[in-house]
């Protein structure tokens, strides 16, 4: 559509290069017809492990238009994560950044990503009847995720409705007017860049080092809206100095995990951006949206028109889908037209209620407030306690940059213990007790403290790996 509305406007810029909406279209329909070329069976499924650049989206564009589905693992992967995830998948192809074979996958035939060579009539013409002949509910993509039940490694079945059902449903913000910047994409997040795309704007894929980088870039490419995690927004924040004269944020969008009121609050007074906190996942898609006429402090906005999203008693039977009262905390459960249809092996996913894991309330307004992940709370003598809640608190110290609370064995029981990643010189144990005292009840302030030097491990998508804490 835009490539035909307005073909000389910049859509994707990525390592310096930029491509037009004219130009998109082109590689996708050669890149198409070369796959089709290379003898790629329609509903195949094909294998990349490569960084996140424009030659990676194009590529997944044209697998899309041949009838493929794309298995994108990430890079940082080891070759004992990725062997039993090929297994499961069974790709007929690989593509790499050189063409040559993947060494976690020798087997596998291999070409280069940007799929060089011309395109034949007859392989156009292949390609051009799969994507008519297609369907919504048919797989265009295979990534991970540790699942809702938060326990090993899954590959999660990505429908091509969980993009399209979007473009009829915008936030406010989506605009074609938008230059949207993304930071260091380690995981190739389909949704959000297709997301992005297909609003119009431009989207500027950035591997910029450091904080500064990022924000002469965005001077650079006049950015509108930086799409990133909480780490990303603390590295802006961090900066001694002000933000070139030419920033002019007006949109700092964050997910994958809560950002503080610290943050929040750092990052509003640096840009004057409006903050969203995106609530999503990655088998259940997008979820909420602010309304333009804003949200209560801490609120994730409400669900996007046709997502149903259900709060329900956590100490209730799985099959027990009644809502709990506004304010009441619960398990959260969603029904929406971008699902997952189902994990790699596993049952199909279409019709029944998808649990995501998180608990939450809603305010009487339908505002929703998130409470944390169900699968880490803390039994303390009795009481159950969010990781989440006391690391809020600790993040809001000014000699703390992050923290991260876990639960070890203590001689009577488990007891809370805090890492944390300091601002500087590192306060010490009793300037943090005392402050978690002042805020917190009794039995939520950590025994137990250690520093850590450097930021804590994070998988692909920014997230904290708390095992390795």
């Amino acid at each position: 559509m835009f490539a035909l509305s307005r073909p000389d406007h910049a859509a994707l810029i990525s390592h310096g290069r930029t491509w037009t909406w004219a130009e998109i279209r082109r590689e996708m329909h050669r890149r198409a017809a070369r796959l089709v070329t290379l003898g790629m069976p329609e509903h195949g499924t094909v294998f990349a492990c490569e960084p996140v650049t424009g030659d990676l989206v194009l590529t997944f564009f044209a697998c899309c238009r041949a009838g493929l589905s794309l298995l994108y693992l990430s890079p940082l992967l080891t070759e004992a994560e990725i062997a039993p995830l090929l297994d499961r998948a069974a790709p007929v192809w690989v593509l790499t950044a050189t063409g040559e074979p993947h060494p976690f996958a020798p087997s596998l035939p291999a070409s280069p990503l940007d799929l060089p060579g011309g395109a034949t009539a007859s392989a156009c013409a292949e390609a051009a009847r799969r994507s008519a002949s297609g369907n919504a509910d048919a797989t265009m993509s295979i990534q991970t995720t540790s699942g809702t039940t938060q326990g090993a490694t899954k590959l999660v079945q990505m429908p091509h409705r969980m993009v399209t059902w979007r473009d009829g449903a915008r936030a406010w913000w989506e605009t074609p007017e938008q230059v949207y910047w993304i930071h260091r994409p380690l995981m190739f997040a389909v949704r959000g860049i297709c997301e992005m795309l297909f609003t119009g704007g431009t989207v500027v894929l950035s591997d910029a080092p450091t904080a500064a980088a990022m924000e002469s870039e965005m001077e650079q490419y006049r950015v509108t809206v930086f799409w990133g995690v909480p780490a990303h927004v603390q590295m802006l924040v961090a900066q001694k100095s002000p933000p070139p004269a030419g920033v002019r944020l007006a949109i700092i969008r964050t997910s994958a995990a809560p950002l503080s009121p610290v943050l929040r609050d750092g990052a509003v007074a640096r840009y004057g951006a409006r903050m969203i906190e995106e609530y999503a996942s990655t088998e259940g898609g997008s979820m909420t949206t602010a309304p333009l006429s804003g949200v209560p402090v801490g609120s994730i906005g409400r669900p996007y028109p046709g997502i149903h999203l259900r709060i329900v008693d956590m100490d209730a039977d799985d099959s027990n889908t009644e809502e709990v009262p506004p304010d009441k905390v619960g398990r959260v459960l969603l029904r929406s037209p971008g699902m997952m249809t189902g994990y790699v092996g596993g049952p199909d996913a279409a019709g029944g209620w998808l649990p995501t894991g998180d608990l939450a309330s809603r305010d009487r307004d339908g505002f929703l407030f998130l409470h944390g992940r169900e699968a880490l709370r803390i039994n303390v003598r009795g009481h159950t306690i969010a990781p989440e809640e006391i690391e809020a608190v600790l993040e809001a110290h000014p000699g703390v940059a992050a923290a991260i609370v876990t639960g070890i064995p203590g001689r009577y029981g488990i007891v809370l213990r805090a890492a944390i990643v300091p601002h500087g010189t590192a306060p010490s144990g009793r300037e943090l007790r005392v402050w978690c005292r002042a805020r917190l009840a009794g039995y939520k302030v950590p025994r137990r403290w250690s520093v850590r030097k450097e930021d804590f491990p994070r998988s692909a998508l920014g997230k904290v790996l708390r095992s390795r804490v």
